[in-house]
């Protein structure tokens, strides 16, 4: 249920991203007024999420399977997992939340620069500018 709730986010978020594009009238950016969410885009987004549920369900499913639930209680919870394995669990928590953090920064980084892009000074009025590739004829023998 979590990935098909996280799924709509992101297609909502998709959907509120474009609209912001559309409304921030940029014309450096070909066909950006074409640009829509639609029915493929959509049934990609349900898919990975169903993929994901499926992953992120049977791999503890498939561990769990092999547990003996006697064995698990007579124990207790005096530390059934070695040192070891809790040890890696934290490494690897401890780098996806670091990698996470970087990702985070990248795009907030990404997102300012477009911004400051979309509104630089150029120096001359794009409107109605026309530009030509001229190949003169020792050009064209050269890249033969």
């Amino acid at each position: 249920m979590l990935s098909f709730v996280s799924g709509g986010c992101a297609l909502a978020l998709a959907w509120w991203g474009v609209r912001a594009l559309r409304s921030l009238s940029l014309s450096d950016i070909a066909r950006l007024d074409t640009a829509r969410i639609d029915l493929r885009l959509a049934s990609a987004a349900a898919a990975l999420s169903l993929l994901s549920a499926l992953v992120a369900g049977l791999w503890p499913a498939w561990k769990a399977a092999g547990v003996r639930i006697n064995d698990v209680l007579k124990l207790g919870g005096s530390g059934a997992t070695p040192s070891a394995r809790r040890n890696l669990r934290e490494l690897l928590a401890t780098t996806e939340l670091a990698l996470a953090t970087v990702l985070l920064i990248l795009a907030g980084l990404l997102i300012g620069s477009f911004v400051r892009l979309s509104r630089a000074q150029w120096g001359f009025d794009p409107n109605h500018l026309l530009i030509v590739s001229v190949m003169r004829p020792s050009d064209v023998a050269a890249s033969t």
